[in-house]
């Protein structure tokens, strides 16, 4: 085991962020909530996974992520460096928290926000995720029945 991997247990997909045996730091990549401490053996009976099952899984393309644009490419950049420091310090509680607020302040943005913004770079270790690209489901073919009832609503 080592540091980014990823594991599933139970239909929950766990990354490794840092290891001090007998602790673990992970992150739920499902449920996207903040890192925890866990014992090392947690994770014994689970199965390694790589980072294509792990974007399968969570239903991002990063390939999208492909051609961003500069100013697509400087936001991402911008949002990145609003937890860089933090990303250092995942692993010491107390720094973290420190810097945590320190971040809050200095890009006057709300704690929800840079824990979110935090997460999804956790989950994912790659700074395109920040760049929000629209996906859009297929519409579906009308059936004749939906078809007369908006031609009805408009008459």
């Amino acid at each position: 085991m080592k540091r980014n991997d990823l594991f599933l247990k139970n239909d929950i997909i766990y990354r490794v962020l840092y290891i001090d045996e007998p602790k673990i730091l992970i992150i739920d990549c499902v449920k996207k909530i903040m890192p925890y401490w866990i014992h090392i053996k947690f994770l014994i009976d689970s199965k390694q996974i790589t980072e294509d099952e792990l974007l399968e899984a969570t239903g991002i393309d990063l390939d999208a992520f492909k051609c961003l644009s500069l100013e697509e490419q400087a936001e991402a950049q911008r949002l990145w460096n609003s937890i860089s420091n933090i990303v250092l310090f995942i692993h010491k509680d107390s720094e973290r928290k420190m810097i945590f607020k320190a971040c809050c302040e200095e890009y006057h943005v709300s704690r929800d926000t840079i824990r979110k913004r935090l997460v999804d770079y956790l989950v994912y270790q790659n700074i395109p995720i920040f760049v929000k690209k629209v996906k859009y489901k297929k519409t579906k073919e009308l059936s004749d029945d939906e078809k007369n009832f908006v031609n009805f609503n408009y008459l």
